[in-house]
């Protein structure tokens, strides 16, 4: 297999982002694998605590629910489904 001096640096370049050889990252594009980029410690600290407000408002939804004041719990329901929704394209 041949490549071009863009192609080679490219396919370098998402060697050195994923973090494997070039000849694995080959392997596993020619077997159909789906390759990642890690996730930085920057953004691993960030999902824990953008979880840990997620279920702090939780807590605080289910202890409105239960107190019976419905517009406050919407309003934190609602802002879990924007957490939720933020962390689900990690």
């Amino acid at each position: 297999m041949s490549y071009t001096l863009e192609e080679y640096e490219a396919l370098f370049q998402k060697a050195h982002k994923t973090r494997k050889p070039v000849a694995i990252l080959v392997r596993e594009f020619s077997l159909g694998a789906e390759v990642k980029v890690p996730v930085s410690l920057h953004d691993r600290a960030a999902v824990r605590s953008l979880q840990g407000i997620a279920n702090n408002v939780n807590q605080i939804a289910k202890e409105l629910n239960r107190q019976g004041s419905i517009r406050t719990a919407m309003a934190a329901e609602k802002i879990i489904g924007q957490i939720d929704k933020i962390l689900s394209n990690e």
